[in-house]
């Protein structure tokens, strides 16, 4: 998003192209068809999801970049001599964490609900533990009616429930933290 933004020209059509043709690919897609013919792996759904979940996050960064490329502090860096790379780095990244901070816990919160999902699906590795196998296994018919053990189901989702909004909360909270905007 940084390099696309910044530099603009064909760098950043092709990158654009690029995460457009991304966006239209559905990772859970991807994700059945390597668990046709890997298995159900935890390293394939961290690569696939976290392959082809990054695209949002590069286009906000980069609309931040172009509207942070024009400010006076950059221009006035250039002016004096400041390679393209310093300016980058020094100056617009810094101001586009206020955007890319809470982009990234909730592509986090993302990743871990989609997890959960293929989870209680029955398509992830059954050795491994789960929110989603968990509340799949408390809603089993197998087991006991739903109503007389619902605590085997109710815990995880809270739990999965309270751990996504503490990502979103925990984005926030570190976006106001780190911005070099905010007053401190």
């Amino acid at each position: 998003g940084v390099a696309a933004g910044f530099r603009g020209g064909r760098l950043d059509d092709l990158l654009t192209t690029y995460v457009d043709v991304q966006l239209c690919v559905p990772a859970i897609f991807v994700y059945f068809v390597g668990y046709m013919y890997a298995g159900a792996s935890l390293f394939l759904l961290l690569a696939t999801f976290g392959l082809l979940s990054w695209g949002p996050v590069a286009r906000l960064v980069r609309s931040e970049v172009l509207q942070r490329r024009e400010d006076g502090y950059v221009v006035v860096a250039r002016s004096l001599g400041a390679s393209d790379w310093y300016v980058a780095r020094r100056h617009v990244l810094p101001n586009v964490t206020n955007t890319l901070v809470p982009a990234v816990f909730h592509l986090v919160a993302i990743l871990i609900v989609a997890e959960a999902g293929v989870a209680f699906l029955g398509f992830s590795n059954v050795e491994l533990y789960s929110w989603g196998s968990t509340i799949a296994e408390g809603l089993s018919p197998d087991r006991m009616a739903a109503h007389e053990a619902w605590w085997i189901s109710t815990a995880p989702a809270a739990l999965l429930a309270v751990t996504v909004v503490s990502l979103k909360l925990a984005g926030d909270g570190l976006r106001d933290a780190l911005d070099p905007r905010g007053e401190h």
